[in-house]
């Protein structure tokens, strides 16, 4: 079973490498020493391997090649398949909480620190003179001035804002635990609702 292999005119042989668990790599000529002796490196064999077949991993045992089956990862059941959509439902609320809402025709960041920074303003214009305004960087970087009552808007209007993303996610949530099967559930997506 040595396989050999003509090279300019010359006659090669060709071995067959493994990894350290006996799994099939490639195939190269072997190497010759100073004297003329082949060099059979380590994990290597002269043994040409088994044919490729589905299912199987071909991998030598030290004696000769054999076909190993492929493990099959299971199905995973209807309660680990709305486990994962609920993990999915979470991530696509929290990027929507977070990416930003409409208030007075301007879209406006809406991450953990936009959030904090309209509340603090909206604390600190409560003390501030009646006809105080404040400048805001929406999220096109464009700006627009806020007076007192339209800075108290706009905190309301990111409440309505998150308030909606998790109504949303909760009325998904609820068409998920009804899912009866697993094409059900594939029908349930963020996009998909409003």
């Amino acid at each position: 079973m040595f396989s050999k292999e003509q090279h300019k005119g010359e006659i090669m042989t060709i071995i067959y490498n493994y990894d350290t668990d006996g799994n099939y790599i490639n195939n190269q000529v072997a190497l010759v020493d100073e004297f003329g002796a082949e060099i059979l490196p380590e994990n290597s064999t002269y043994l040409e391997p088994l044919e490729e077949k589905e299912g199987y991993k071909v991998k030598f045992n030290g004696e000769k090649w054999i076909y190993e089956e492929i493990p099959q990862t299971p199905e995973p059941t209807l309660d680990e398949l709305k486990l994962a959509k609920r993990e999915e439902i979470n991530q696509a609320r929290d990027a929507a909480e977070q990416g930003g809402f409409e208030y007075m025709g301007k879209t406006f960041d809406s991450d953990q620190v936009s959030c904090l920074r309209m509340t603090s303003a909206a604390q600190a214009m409560a003390l501030a003179p009646e006809e105080s305004a404040i400048v805001w960087t929406c999220q096109d970087n464009t700006t627009i001035s806020l007076n007192k009552e339209q800075l108290v808007g706009l905190v309301a209007a990111l409440a309505q804002h998150s308030n909606s993303c998790h109504q949303k996610a909760t009325a998904l949530k609820a068409e998920i635990d009804k899912a009866k099967t697993a094409e059900e559930l594939e029908k349930i997506t963020w996009s998909g609702q409003n």
